[in-house]
């Protein structure tokens, strides 16, 4: 199991600069400071164990102050960090999701991962 912050929502995690010719979107305050802060915890909890480069199934439960919030609003950053720390080759290798949220006091948020084999 790998237990990592709870991820800001897509809308935090993105923000859109319309100055120039054209818009461009970049990573907010907010959520450089998860990658730095997730990415710390996930090295520290994957150190030693090899990239994953076939089909799997995430589960991911998502312990959240908010219940309001989507449960796909919770994938975005964690996906992009599973791969880009290493631990998936690429997340196009998660053939299935399976994704519960519960509710639990905001100093107690976070969220918890397994990755399965998704062998057919």
């Amino acid at each position: 199991m790998i237990i990592l912050p709870i991820p800001p929502s897509v809308n935090a995690l993105y923000a859109i600069s319309c100055t120039g010719h054209f818009p461009r979107i970049y990573k907010t305050k907010e959520g450089k400071d998860w990658i730095e802060e997730a990415g710390y915890k996930l090295k520290s909890q994957w150190r030693g164990q090899k990239m994953i480069e076939l089909p799997c199934k995430l589960i991911v439960r998502a312990y959240t102050s908010r219940m309001n919030r989507d449960c796909d609003n919770f994938m975005k950053a964690t996906q992009d960090i599973l791969q880009d720390m290493g631990v998936i080759k690429n997340d196009s290798l998660i053939y299935k999701l399976d994704v519960e949220k519960f509710k639990c006091k905001k100093e107690e948020e976070r969220i918890e991962l397994d990755i399965v084999d998704y062998s057919q």
